[in-house]
C-alpha cells in the first residue's frame, strides 16, 4: 500500500517495529501491520 487517507486526523505517529506502525488521534489509537 502506497497511501491511505484516515478519516480522522493523525495527532502523531511512529514506527513501533519494523512491520507495525503506531497512529494517534484525537480519539483513537490504531495499531497497523504492514504485512
Amino acid at each position: 500500500m502506497k497511501s491511505h487517507q484516515m478519516p480522522e486526523q493523525v495527532a502523531f505517529w511512529k514506527w513501533i517495529s519494523p512491520k507495525m506502525l503506531g497512529l494517534v488521534t484525537q480519539i483513537s489509537v490504531y495499531h497497523w501491520s504492514i504485512e
